[in-house]
């Protein structure tokens, strides 16, 4: 199975290294009232920064040698589960991953854990999030806030409410297109 993602070339193509780039590129992001939006991920983040992936993730990744976001992004996530050798990480659970920090890249202010919540509910993509119905979406969201998984996501912090997840929905209405080389 082999995993691509394809995204506009034209939002992340910057002429311009490190942080001069990051600057120009979130002076370019800005909201209908022309507030500079916020992402918490940049193609050229560190792994570490991505859902899901603490430092021994990371280091795993980069011993593979993938050591940045857009790196992961790229990465055939059946080929990858075989190289890490990990039982608890498949395919399945890579990719998984993939669609967290690719929320978190392309939605502005979306952090990582509001990305685990919305993809565990079958949300996978930055479109998607902007159908989806605030009520809809927090009545499957609360159920798995209470579940073991949702409490090892929450990490000890409260349910999203509607009105965090209505956020998330009006946010993604500014998602960025970014591409992945």
């Amino acid at each position: 199975k082999r995993k691509t993602l394809r995204f506009d070339p034209a939002a992340q193509r910057v002429p311009m290294e490190g942080s001069e780039r990051r600057r120009r590129l979130a002076e370019a992001a800005r909201d209908e009232r022309g507030e500079r939006l916020r992402f918490h991920l940049e193609l050229d983040s560190d792994v570490e920064l991505a859902p899901s992936i603490g430092p021994k993730g990371a280091e795993k990744l980069r011993r593979l040698g993938i050591e940045s976001i857009s790196d992961f992004l790229a990465a055939n996530t059946d080929d990858l589960a075989s190289e890490l050798a990990l039982s608890r990480v498949d395919g399945e659970t890579l990719e998984s991953w993939q669609r967290q920090t690719e929320l978190v890249l392309r939605v502005p202010y979306l952090r990582g854990h509001d990305a685990q919540r919305v993809v565990a509910c079958g949300i996978k993509t930055a479109e998607a999030l902007q159908k989806a119905e605030a009520r809809e979406l927090w009545e499957r969201i609360s159920p798995m806030a209470q579940s073991s998984e949702g409490r090892r996501i929450l990490r000890g912090a409260p349910a999203p409410t509607p009105s965090e997840i209505k956020s998330w929905i009006r946010w993604a209405r500014h998602t960025r297109t970014v591409r992945v080389a």
